[in-house]
């Protein structure tokens, strides 16, 4: 399973204004991390010959894109594509390979006040972090043995709207 950490919000720029290290940091932490972790996973599960299963995430930002976060969505659109070859890659060594897209989730420091993700979506309500889990749980559970490649969007519908972002 690998999460990394998204641009922080101090760090957001308009991609004309942002500075190559931040875009490098950015790169580096959601995109190539995710691929030095698949590839040592990798490693030792083709070794110990008995496949596995590998959850990454990724972020609806990668399908919708976003201002003021070119650098994240394109590191994420590529935790997608590195998904869906990796899938086709490790598949005869029976690995499963699968990335969780989630939407805007109410962090821990957020509970009982406003939350952003409370209008952001068709349900109108918060989305939690065990949303997210309960998808990672199945995910890595037998009853998804023969899901693999395919990026999974939680986010209670937000990526449905005409406009992308409301």
């Amino acid at each position: 399973l690998h999460a990394a950490g998204g641009a922080s919000r101090s760090r957001q720029a308009f991609l004309v204004e942002q500075s190559d290290e931040v875009i490098e940091s950015v790169l580096k932490i959601n995109l190539f991390g995710a691929f030095y972790v698949a590839r040592a996973a990798a490693r030792h599960m083709i070794k110990q010959g008995d496949g596995g299963k590998m959850i990454f995430y990724s972020s609806t930002i990668g399908f919708m894109g976003g201002p003021k976060n070119s650098d994240y969505a394109a590191a994420k659109a590529g935790i997608s594509g590195m998904v869906r070859a990796l899938a086709k890659e490790w598949g005869p060594n029976q690995i499963n390979v699968n990335s969780i897209a989630p939407g805007v989730v109410m962090r821990p420091w957020e509970a009982g006040g406003d939350d952003r993700s409370l209008n952001t979506n068709v349900f109108h309500k918060k989305c939690l972090p065990e949303d997210i889990s309960n998808l990672a749980v199945f995910l890595a559970s037998e009853d998804a043995s023969f899901i693999t490649g395919q990026t999974y969007i939680i986010d209670g519908g937000r990526s449905l709207s005409l406009k992308g972002t409301d």
